[in-house]
């Protein structure tokens, strides 16, 4: 599959150009989820395996929100709430994390783990990057997973370092941009420019998850429930008439 241009808007949804596809695909036959997306058109170095993937919540702290510009608050957590609770039904390891949550940062807000109890908190001692706190890279390395799906919040600090040092460790770093904030929408656009170029693959909450949803074999999780999640609402209307239909 052609990599986008690399530029402004790079986000790249999955669930609408391959999701309803690999989904259609795997309902029809009992086939694996390679050759599903291989009919799709989707490469292998293109899809979310969610038993090769960790959820990875960096610093989404009441504090640093405030600084947030680029997306809506409400919105953000939103997104957020999603990721985990996909995560926690399609039993994909979470880690969180938080920078300095005792000051002005804060701490994280608490609906990441009451949605999941099963994440795990790993705190960390005064790195900016979260790659750099060793207890981090262990907790990852762990899992013996290689497809990250990250989102952090400042975008150019907490999403982007991590996901450069990823990279550089040989990790499949997916950057969840809408879960993420920043204090300009121009940030955020330079940051996407800079991670596709270092080989991240940038993605929205709803593409993240719907294509955790389609690939993983879970009754519990469906796409129109995705997206009342992320509160999207016409897609999730969409969604149902597409599955009526």
């Amino acid at each position: 599959i052609a990599r986008p241009p690399v530029g402004f808007s790079l986000v790249m949804n999955l669930e609408d150009h391959f999701g309803d596809i690999i989904r259609k695909a795997r309902q029809a036959s009992d086939i694996p989820l390679e050759v599903a997306a291989a009919a799709a058109g989707l490469s292998e170095a293109e899809q979310i395996d969610p038993d090769d993937a960790v959820l990875l919540l960096i610093d989404h702290q009441s504090g640093l929100f405030q600084l947030v510009r680029d997306i809506e608050l409400p919105t953000l957590r939103a997104h957020v709430t999603a990721l985990a609770k996909v995560a926690r039904l399609a039993k994909v390891p979470t880690f969180t994390t938080a920078s300095v949550p005792d000051g002005p940062n804060g701490p994280l807000i608490p609906e990441i783990h009451q949605s999941n109890p099963d994440a795990v908190y790993i705190p960390r001692t005064g790195q900016i990057n979260a790659w750099d706190n060793p207890a981090w890279v262990k907790a990852i390395k762990a899992t013996k997973r290689k497809t990250l799906l990250l989102a952090g919040t400042l975008t150019s600090v907490c999403m982007a370092f991590p996901t450069l040092s990823a990279l550089a460790a040989g990790y499949k770093v997916f950057a969840i941009v809408d879960a993420s904030g920043n204090w300009s929408k121009m940030a955020t656009d330079l940051t996407i420019a800079r991670v596709a170029q270092a080989g991240a693959r940038p993605i929205d909450t709803n593409g993240d998850s719907d294509s955790t949803a389609a690939t993983k074999e879970n009754g519990e999780l469906s796409v129109p429930q995705v997206c009342s999640w992320c509160s999207i609402p016409t897609l999730a209307s969409k969604s149902l008439a597409d599955t009526n239909g």
